[in-house]
């Protein structure tokens, strides 16, 4: 009997924190996403939504956007609750997909293929942006997330938080 694993992202949240100007720079995430289903012991890989960064100024010292698991992949079954640990969430925020005023190739992925996924069981780099010349601009990527579950997992939703922030 194949057991099967809905797993959702149910809080992706963008949290800005920053010291610059009010309003400078800005970071929007996706919301709710469902991930799909994969079987115990099976991987699951999926895409997130897009993740902006975008800035009004021209910064001299750039930013750095952070990923992090800020509530663990969770399920409530038959009363009892069951977590995916962080080391089985891989991310990876691949190559941007739009960028405006930013020259190509001068911010860099934390993460810029699958082979160089990590595991968040701390906070990772998702993109790095040097000094910005422009007045005007943004950056979008679609991170990945692959979650291995084992045959022990038991059936049923599982649901957590990747939170996005920058600064």
């Amino acid at each position: 009997m194949t057991r099967l694993l809905p797993v959702a992202v149910l809080g992706a949240v963008a949290v800005l924190t920053t010291a610059t100007p009010a309003d400078a720079l800005s970071i929007t995430a996706p919301g709710p996403t469902d991930l799909g289903t994969t079987q115990s012991g099976g991987t699951l890989t999926a895409q997130l939504g897009p993740v902006t960064v975008s800035s009004n100024v021209a910064l001299a010292t750039g930013w750095v956007a952070t990923v992090s698991l800020s509530g663990a992949f969770t399920v409530i079954q038959a009363g009892r609750t069951a977590t995916f640990p962080a080391s089985r969430v891989q991310y990876w925020s691949g190559s941007a997909t739009a960028l405006t005023g930013l020259t190509v190739g001068l911010c860099t992925p934390g993460q810029a293929t699958s082979l160089l996924a990590q595991t968040l069981t701390s906070p990772r780099t998702a993109y790095t942006c040097p000094a910005i010349v422009a007045l005007s601009s943004s950056l979008t990527w679609r991170p990945t997330l692959v979650v291995t579950t084992q045959g022990s997992d038991p059936v049923g939703t599982y649901s957590g938080t990747i939170t996005h922030s920058v600064a």
